[in-house]
């Protein structure tokens, strides 16, 4: 029971001793907005499609604002939102992602097709529900943004001929660009954040249940995970919204392309010592030392 008792404090103190990744996080963080506000005036005039290089203006800017909020839950030891911001942060990151990996425009232009149909679509299945209700006030507009979606469609025809144009799933995007193991172990992973909270009402049952000598215990590691994890979360953001900044910078002329990659592996030199920590912990408890709750 003692030993029990020293793991599970141990892996507390582990835990909380994460925030000491919290400086380079803010100054990676700092770091990534002033490239970002020096790429979005370099957009435009550019080389690029000005469709391809709206959607990388306006979806960097709102990585980069996602990022904050990220950095200011963490702050405020708000580590609920974290999960959530963070799973729309690198679905977007990874869109700027796999629209710049290729050369041409067909992404691009795939990523515009899928927007005007899903505004028409959801439209109609507003005004049908609205139609089916009875409810007038839900109505009031809808018609225009039908009519909207419509005019995109028909003012740009090669876009709804052109079957070979298509915006994949999530899980499809990530893929594409290598980064299957990141959807599986990061975006799958948070989903429960948004969905169910399953995971943290498990975790509580799991105290509940325990005896009452390690229930504080274990109610300080769940939560001092909680920031570590958070933590770990708000690294990769960084690092993905980092990679999404090198591909746009690479499409222009790589002029900050130094400068990102040195932020870049100041952020990965970090996560590979959160992984190397887990990795020690997880051989650990294969050779049979008591390690407590995850």
């Amino acid at each position: 029971m003692q030993d029990l008792i020293e793991a599970l404090k141990k892996k507390d103190k582990q835990n909380n001793l994460r925030e000491k990744d919290l400086p380079i996080i803010k100054n990676s963080l700092s770091e990534l907005k002033k490239i970002t506000n020096l790429m979005e005036r370099e957009i435009f005039p550019s080389v690029l499609w000005p469709a391809k290089g709206i959607q990388a203006f306006v979806i960097l800017r709102g990585i980069k604002e996602l990022n904050q909020s990220i950095v200011l839950s963490l702050e405020k030891k708000l580590y609920g939102p974290v999960e959530s911001l963070f799973r729309v942060s690198i679905e977007n990151s990874i869109n700027v992602i796999y629209i710049f990996e290729d050369q041409t425009i067909n992404r691009s232009r795939g990523y515009l097709k899928q927007s005007i149909n899903e505004l028409e679509r959801k439209s109609k299945a507003r005004i049908e529900r609205a139609s089916r209700e009875n409810d007038i006030t839900d109505r009031i507009g809808i018609d225009l943004r039908i009519s909207f979606a419509q005019l995109l469609k028909e003012e740009n025809p090669k876009l709804f001929i052109d079957d070979n144009l298509i915006w994949p799933s999530a899980f499809e995007r990530f893929k594409a660009i290598g980064h299957e193991k990141s959807y599986r172990n990061l975006y799958a992973t948070t989903s429960d954040a948004i969905h169910s909270m399953s995971e943290d009402v498990i975790n509580c049952l799991v105290e509940y249940n325990s005896p009452r000598e390690f229930q504080e215990l274990i109610a300080n590691v769940h939560e001092s995970y909680r920031k570590s994890f958070s933590i770990y979360l708000s690294l990769w953001a960084l690092e993905l919204y980092s990679e999404a900044l090198y591909a746009v910078s690479e499409s222009l002329n790589g002029k900050l392309t130094e400068r990102i990659e040195t932020v870049r592996l100041s952020i990965i030199d970090v996560l590979v010592d959160h992984e190397e920590e887990h990795f020690e912990r997880v051989t650990s408890a294969k050779a049979g030392q008591p390690q407590g709750c995850p």
